[in-house]
């Protein structure tokens, strides 16, 4: 028992460290795609051509959307540093961890359950709203090339925004919000494994009641001792 609690122990400490570096890599590309795009959200914003060469942007999307993505992404982020390194510390110094943390068992698993909810949102959120925003840029022109009309292959040497200011076409938003919409499904998945060890854990080593290792022998009173 002791060996399988140190494993699920480490799982649950590497799963932390994985979850809060790969948040970084949702908050930073959707803050600079606002950053680049004038403080405007493009998440379910809407494009369409004018001609073969320009674009116009009918709607941006809404500020919360990217919002929401970001606060959700930092605040995990934060969580995971504080728990993996509390989890690196009581690994190394702390003789009774199994006590220590088992008594917080039950509260791991709401957390993790709660934070799992919130991360698949912030995941469908990228997804979907850089989905509809790109709807826009694959509405190929008959009339032209194919390959200078999609969200993943545009040139923004050839496009610009019709009423927009020209730095728009140097901006990489395909890039950063493909990465952060990868970014967000891995940790949401690593939250789900984090939820899963917890579990496992609270199942397997008693829960609030704390570690088996750790109970109290249990002294039966013999006739001598009566």
């Amino acid at each position: 028992m002791s060996f399988l609690y140190d494993v699920l122990f480490l799982s649950q400490t590497a799963l932390y460290f994985a979850g809060g570096l790969t948040s970084l890599a949702i908050s930073i590309p959707v803050a600079l795609t606002k950053s680049e795009w004038n403080g405007q959200c493009i998440l379910y914003g809407t494009v369409e051509w004018l001609d073969s060469t320009t674009l116009i942007v009918n709607d941006y999307g809404s500020q919360s959307s990217c919002d929401f993505v970001i606060s959700v992404s930092v605040v995990y982020m934060f969580y995971c540093v504080v728990f993996g390194f509390t989890f690196v510390a009581l690994f190394l110094f702390h003789k009774h961890k199994q006590t220590w943390v088992s008594k917080g068992l039950l509260g791991y698993v709401i957390i993790h359950g709660f934070a799992s909810v919130l991360l698949f949102i912030g995941a469908c959120v990228v997804s979907v709203g850089f989905r509809d925003w790109c709807t826009g840029f694959d509405a190929v022109p008959t009339s032209n090339p194919p390959s200078l009309y999609s969200c993943s292959r545009l040139d923004p040497e050839k496009v610009h925004y019709f009423n927009q200011p020209d730095f728009l076409a140097d901006t990489a938003f395909y890039s950063h919000l493909s990465a952060a919409e990868t970014a967000s499904w891995v940790v949401f998945l690593a939250s789900a494994l984090l939820c899963g060890v917890s579990v496992l854990r609270w199942r397997k080593v008693g829960g609030e009641e704390g570690s088996p290792l750790e109970r109290e022998p249990i002294v039966v009173p013999t006739a001598e001792a009566i």
